[in-house]
């Protein structure tokens, strides 16, 4: 007898998937899936030992380990959203937001991503040469997006040190966010000459109207309705 949502002149020879079968294709996906998730860890484990390293490394057998371009150019990224969802997707949503981020910064070949915790992850945008627009790409990318993650930024730097100081710089950065006490998506670069322990964070989108007021220093602070005040103060 043909199920009841196919045709019948094209069920001929139908037959039911029987139990067995059935449990067998759901352990294989479960086995995948846990395959790709120590797949992942073991990615995560050798990106750390990289950044942390203080010894000499084989620049190509790193690079085949963590499947990046580490001889290229780097764009270091940390993303984390300020609060977490009921949904608990939060590093799905990273990753997603992150190869599109890739795709429309140009990047020279697949980014690379590590989660740090359950609300934010570690990234870099390869590129075959020096790329001085990088970071101004990311921006206007970002401050396109309605729902894009918290982003810090370092400056796109060659070669292996440059994998590591771009990194270094982006997580500086964030330190900053974090100590501004931001609960609504920031973005902050280090390659902002504002950049200070009290200054250079940006809202992801630009305020729909701006007031004035004072902001106990001497200086105003730039507000806006829909985003609060803005943590980079004007001269």
């Amino acid at each position: 007898m043909c199920p009841l949502d196919v045709k019948r002149p094209s069920c001929e020879g139908f037959q039911p998937a029987r139990v067995g079968e059935t449990s067998a294709v759901v352990a294989d996906l479960e086995e995948r899936e846990r395959w790709l998730e120590n797949q992942n860890s073991l990615r995560g484990l050798r990106v750390r030992e990289l950044l942390t390293s203080t010894e000499a490394i084989d620049i190509d057998g790193a690079t085949a380990s963590i499947q990046y371009p580490l001889r290229w150019h780097h764009l270091a990224v940390v993303m984390w959203y300020p609060e977490r969802s009921g949904a608990g997707d939060e590093l799905s949503r990273l990753q997603r937001f992150l190869r599109e981020l890739a795709q429309a910064a140009n990047a020279g070949a697949a980014p690379l991503f590590v989660a740090a915790d359950q609300t934010s992850g570690w990234a870099w945008l390869p590129y075959r040469s020096a790329a001085p627009h990088a970071v101004e790409t990311v921006r206007h990318f970002a401050w396109g997006r309605p729902n894009s993650p918290s982003l810090a930024i370092g400056a796109a730097l060659p070669g292996v040190q440059g994998f590591r100081r771009s990194h270094r710089q982006a997580e500086a950065a964030r330190g900053v966010a974090i100590a501004g006490g931001q609960r609504v998506p920031t973005l902050i670069s280090a390659t902002d000459p504002r950049l200070s322990a009290a200054a250079g964070l940006k809202p992801l989108r630009p305020p729909i109207s701006t007031n004035s007021s004072s902001n106990g220093t001497g200086r105003s602070a730039r507000l806006s309705p829909a985003t609060g005040p803005q943590m980079r103060w004007l001269p």
